[in-house]
């Protein structure tokens, strides 16, 4: 449901509990509350700027800048209210905001990341040495014959039975 102030309205079929926090980091109080409705705030021009400079690291941390719940609590949302959740989301947002996520094009700044975090370009690829292939020699089509013929005729056992035996 959508307000006149451009709100999506979610009613969850899960009530969601979470711990709210201060500031600080210390806890509110000891009580976890139970939300059943998440509300998507209407995107602002700060918003937009904000995320085309790359300061939102996920499309998680844009749906808790707009809810004003904690990334924590969206994480715990249960299907099918995540589903209805995102919709409700995604209807909100801008078409070109829509489209990066849906391209799975988050814009990234340097200035968001720590100067470790920040995948480089030129990055070599992540792995393990040895779990790279070696690399295959170029046969010709004749060698790749041979060698498949080569196979079968070492495989091969036939069926059992000898038709050159006498009786």
């Amino acid at each position: 449901m959508f307000t006149k102030r451009g709100t999506a309205i979610v009613e969850l079929y899960n009530p969601l509990s979470y711990q709210k926090t201060r500031i600080t980091g210390a806890p509110v109080d000891a009580a976890k509350p139970e939300t059943d409705l998440i509300e998507i705030g209407p995107v602002k021009l700060d918003h937009t700027l904000r995320w085309n400079q790359g300061e939102f690291r996920s499309t998680l941390q844009l749906m808790a800048a707009l809810t004003g719940m904690p990334e924590t609590a969206l994480r715990l949302l249960t299907y099918p209210d995540a589903d209805r959740v995102m919709a409700a989301f995604l209807a909100v947002l801008p078409a070109q905001m829509r489209d990066d996520i849906l391209n799975g094009n988050i814009p990234q700044s340097p200035q968001a990341y720590g100067a470790d975090e920040f995948p480089q370009p030129d990055a070599p690829p992540i792995g393990m040495p040895d779990q790279t292939a070696p690399p295959v020699p170029e046969r010709s089509l004749a060698d790749q014959w041979a060698l498949r013929q080569r196979t079968i005729d070492e495989t091969d056992e036939g069926t059992g039975f000898d038709i050159t035996a006498e009786e």
